[in-house]
């Protein structure tokens, strides 16, 4: 009676391990997936394949304000901060699109395993 037991008790203790290293497996998954995606939100590389114009623009407007700041020619300086300003606005536009959309495709997943207590 008493092995029985034990041997009940051993099975459930390994299907239990089991079933915690099919967890953690799984969240690691998980993890590695976000911190791949994450990588490629924060890359510049990224958003300059994907926007070469924008970001051209915004390289275009940052060398003539820094032109600017080196000659004494007004309307080109303004210029340059103009479009750098705009290009930035539009940069932090897109920049919140992918953040939601980052958001959006690695947020929580229902299992429909059962009870969440």
């Amino acid at each position: 009676m008493t092995t029985s037991i034990h041997q009940q008790h051993e099975a459930e203790k390994r299907r239990l391990r089991a079933a915690i290293a099919r967890s953690r497996r799984r969240i690691d998954r998980r993890l590695r997936g976000t911190n791949q995606a994450a990588g490629h939100l924060v890359s510049w590389q990224t958003y300059v394949r994907r926007w070469p114009g924008l970001a051209l623009a915004a390289g275009l407007g940052l060398g003539w304000v820094l032109a600017a700041g080196l000659r004494p020619r007004f309307l080109v300086g303004l210029f340059g901060a103009r479009l750098f300003r705009e290009m930035s606005r539009q940069a932090t536009k897109l920049f919140a699109r992918e953040l939601k959309s980052f958001w959006s495709d690695t947020g929580p997943v229902e299992t429909g395993g059962g009870d969440h207590a």
